[in-house]
């Protein structure tokens, strides 16, 4: 578990409502007593919003004389790319969504878990280009034909931490996989202010610049974390300019 493990409270302001919410701030680990259970409810709500028909399961070749298990992992990335490249160029399958999860073998060797939405896929195609691709045939296709199948294979492989090898993520998908309702109504106008310790504002600051956010100290002991884009100045500076000239030209 971080040290920082909602241990500290960041404010969040809605510019465009005026709302003000305060939440902790966790850390988001998957070793962390807290955290980790609900980042697996996430992936497995993430897995089963795609309605998957296809679960496939890519095994690499087990050859530790001729590398480590972070660069067959990458392998297996690759050969995968490979693959839907392939298959949308060949006419295997118009468009394909997927998620993919890593999990590692007993011998420690990865396996590569796919949950798609895709037409049919032949087993003995995918064979081949694994062969091509990684030298590593041997690949698992199944139809998923009821939301009761899915939802087993959402919680079978999906219910425990992705194991993480380095090079890779943990898991992964496509940005047309989910098929969950979009929500156009939320805030995108939030900044945050943090209150925090004194031995650990560095730190904390830090995490917030890390994630692309725009930090601005406010005295010695707080920040304000700003969205990429968003200009909290703005409004009084349009305000000034419309009260000085009568007519709002912009700001450059």
């Amino acid at each position: 578990m971080s040290d920082l493990c909602g241990e500290w409270t960041g404010k969040s302001l809605n510019l465009n409502t005026g709302d003000l919410k305060a939440n902790a701030i966790w850390c988001r680990s998957w070793f962390c007593e807290y955290c980790a259970p609900i980042r697996q409810k996430q992936l497995m709500a993430q897995a089963g919003n795609g309605r998957p028909n296809k679960f496939i399961t890519l095994t690499s070749r087990y050859r530790p004389e001729e590398m480590t298990p972070d660069a067959a992992a990458k392998q297996l990335v690759h050969a995968w790319r490979m693959v839907v490249q392939r298959g949308k160029r060949d006419g295997v399958f118009q468009d394909i969504q997927y998620i993919c999860v890593f999990e590692l073998t007993k011998k420690g060797w990865p396996h590569l878990h796919i949950l798609a939405r895709c037409t049919f896929l032949a087993q003995e195609w995918l064979s081949d280009r694994l062969r091509d691709y990684a030298d590593s045939p041997i690949v698992h296709v199944r139809a998923i034909n009821s939301e009761k199948r899915a939802a087993w294979y959402v919680a079978k492989y999906t219910a425990k931490a992705p194991e993480k090898f380095h090079g890779c993520k943990r898991y992964w998908r496509t940005h047309g996989y989910d098929l969950s309702p979009k929500h156009d109504d939320k805030p995108i106008h939030d900044h945050f202010i943090g209150y925090l310790d004194m031995g650990h504002i560095t730190e904390v600051a830090g995490m917030y610049h890390k994630h692309n956010y725009q930090v601005e100290w406010d005295g010695d002991y707080g920040f304000l974390a700003i969205p990429q884009g968003v200009d909290l100045h703005a409004p009084a500076r349009e305000a000034h300019q419309r009260k000085t000239t009568g007519i709002y030209k912009g700001y450059h």
